[in-house]
């Protein structure tokens, strides 16, 4: 339970918190923030290989974020070029974070298997002009491996952490206010998707980020997170409470201001339903989610949020690994 404690921290924390490096697998959160500010997502890149080995082939999603971290998958897909190499890395997602520098970043990530295994990636983004490169290296059955391939997409804003997402489908209203919060509709959102195996269980974590705003000062952010022990389909309901996910079938919402964030709200009650499934992109409806001023704060902060407000409305993003 210890484990799924400090999985909550990073799934409520900022996510520059969530992306510092062992944060993701089997790491604190906390950091710095409490609630669900985020920097906002300032690149989307994607990039293949068709050098992984036994005729595998590799693409690479990976977001950049304006406080200069990064989070990304390389998912290893099945067989579609030649040239076997000495070590066959498995197919899955291979989710990744870490810190961004200029156009060159670095990041690290475990292989949840069979078989279990640290892996880095490293490369330099592509630009308007120049094509970018990657390169994913660790050791399997205690042989190294190194391949790498190209990175031959950038966008800007928008998109999917963990290599998913999109912009402008998120769509959340509030009601039944007497709260401190801004309650104007939230639409247009940009959106983050991230799964993770939760370590000890047969469960994954799915988490949606459905994020509006031009600056941190007015960043708004809703997020949704489900549990699930066996494979998500359309129609599975979530019951909401106010601590970490822990148990397949529930689910937390958060809603934050500002970023880091200055107010922050987490569900009490309430149900997310996925609604709609389709290649990898994943449809949360939110009904009737009540929220309260949550207890989660980085060290010397204040939650300055009061009151409580419902919360209903959807959003669709792309989940890696899915």
């Amino acid at each position: 339970m210890q484990q799924l404690k400090r999985m909550r921290l990073w799934k409520f924390g900022v996510v520059g918190a969530l992306l510092a490096p062992a944060a993701l697998l089997g790491g604190c959160g906390g950091g710095s923030g409490f609630g669900l500010g985020n920097p906002t997502v300032n690149g989307t890149f994607t990039g293949a290989s068709n050098n992984l080995g036994a005729n595998r082939t590799g693409t690479l999603n990976m977001q950049t974020f304006t406080d200069n971290t990064v989070q990304g998958t390389v998912t290893v897909t099945a067989p579609q070029s030649a040239g076997p190499r000495a070590v066959t890395l498995p197919t899955g997602a291979y989710n990744f974070q870490g810190t961004r520098n200029g156009n060159n970043f670095s990041g690290t990530g475990t292989f949840a298997g069979p078989p279990t295994f640290n892996f880095t990636v490293a490369g330099t983004l592509s630009t308007s002009t120049t094509a970018g490169s990657w390169q994913i290296t660790g050791s399997l059955n205690s042989e190294p491996f190194e391949f790498g391939g190209t990175i031959n997409v950038t966008t800007g804003g928008g998109g999917g952490g963990g290599g998913g997402g999109g912009g402008g489908n998120g769509s959340f209203a509030f009601s039944a206010n007497n709260s401190n919060a801004n309650t104007a509709s939230l639409s247009n959102t940009t959106n983050v998707g991230t799964r993770l195996n939760l370590p000890g269980t047969n469960s994954f974590l799915i988490t949606g980020i459905f994020a509006q705003g031009t600056s941190d000062a007015n960043v708004r952010t809703v997020t949704i997170s489900i549990v699930k022990a066996s494979p998500l389909a359309v129609g599975d309901t979530f019951t909401l409470n106010d601590d970490s996910a822990s148990t397949s079938g529930t689910g937390t919402v958060t809603y934050g201001e500002g970023a880091p964030t200055t107010k922050a709200w987490i569900s009490n009650s309430g149900t997310a339903k996925v609604t709609a499934i389709s290649n990898g992109n994943v449809t949360m409806q939110l009904i009737n989610a009540m929220m309260q001023p949550s207890s989660l704060a980085g060290p010397g902060q204040t939650n300055q949020a009061t009151g409580q407000f419902t919360l209903n409305g959807s959003g669709t993003v792309l989940i890696p690994g899915l």
